[in-house]
């Protein structure tokens, strides 16, 4: 049965009778002509939705406004940006050390070279000549469109490894690092990050998982990055998260505990202090649930702020 195309004012009726209060209906119109009826209610109406055991699960808690829904939409945009920034300062910082070890060792313009990757496991034989074949094809699709790129092609007839890594995918510096040899990924992990190859992959892979869907706009603060799980460490125990437990694991609560574990402290105090700016406000605009039902469907403790006090 197709989706039969409602105007907004009928969108606001169908609203109001589920039993969702509408405090400004002139209001409610102008945020869902401007944010779309379908991206604001079915992405983040659920929390405010009746349970299945309290009867007809399409209706709205009592007390429940538009307002509030819109409310944790404006705060979901606003921990994507939050997200998203952060995510890119690691992004770079790891490309940043992965071009620099690398050139190091091997020089600046031998990252097409087969035998300075982990070719001696022939399991890796595939994916190290996909890789090669993939900074070919990035270099190509680059030349005339990026200058530093272009001038060192017209003027050397080569580009730095520490030029190129810049244009590459997040993706495509992690498929590099996880082709280095083993002890040049285990000094990177060691040396940049405090982590073990093992978990600063899974911490790379969670973080680019996240960066897609902040960048691409969508829906964050209840999604789980179901293909990666961080192991459990230094904060899980703080927070008294059972080692068996998924919180913190693959959530948005496993995200922030990510960027906590690999950022610098002051960069790390700076998205907590933003974080908790958007959840105080948050929790200052929705009256009919309490703040800790968001916590619990991002995965967070209920004393989560503390973790800016943490320095392991």
């Amino acid at each position: 049965m197709k989706k039969v195309f409602s105007n907004v004012g009928e969108q606001i009726n169908i609203l109001k009778s589920k039993n969702l209060t509408i405090k400004d209906e002139q209001k409610a119109v102008e945020m869902l002509v401007r944010s779309n009826y379908y991206v604001v209610i079915n992405g983040y109406r659920t929390p405010f939705l009746l349970d299945r055991k309290s009867g007809d699960k399409s209706k709205y808690i009592p007390g429940s406004a538009f307002e509030e829904i819109y409310s944790l939409y404006m705060f979901d945009r606003s921990i994507r940006i939050i997200f998203l920034k952060y995510i890119l300062i690691m992004e770079q910082n790891l490309k940043s050390a992965i071009s620099y070890e690398f050139s190091k060792i091997y020089g600046s313009e031998n990252y097409l070279h087969y035998s300075n990757f982990a070719c001696e496991d022939e399991k890796n034989t595939k994916e190290i000549f996909f890789l090669i074949g993939s900074l070919h094809n990035a270099l190509s699709k680059a030349i005339g469109k990026n200058e530093y790129i272009t001038y060192n092609i017209e003027k050397y007839n080569n580009v730095p490894f520490w030029i190129l890594a810049n244009i590459l995918t997040f993706g495509g510096i992690i498929n590099f690092y996880k082709l280095m040899k083993d002890e040049e990924k285990q000094y990177i992990a060691r040396k940049y990050f405090r982590v073990k190859v093992h978990e600063l992959e899974t911490y790379m892979e969670l973080l680019n998982a996240y960066r897609n869907i902040c960048a691409h706009d969508e829906r964050l603060y209840n999604v789980k990055a179901t293909k990666f799980s961080i192991a459990h460490n230094e904060y899980h125990t703080y927070f008294e998260i059972n080692d068996t437990s998924e919180n913190g694991k693959k959530d948005v609560f496993a995200l922030c505990i990510t960027l906590c574990m690999l950022l610098s402290r002051e960069d790390k105090m700076k998205m907590i202090n933003e974080l908790i700016a958007v959840f105080e406000d948050l929790d200052e605009n929705i009256d009919s649930i309490h703040i800790t039902k968001i916590y619990n469907m991002m995965g967070f403790p209920h004393n989560w702020k503390e973790i800016k006090d943490i320095n392991f």
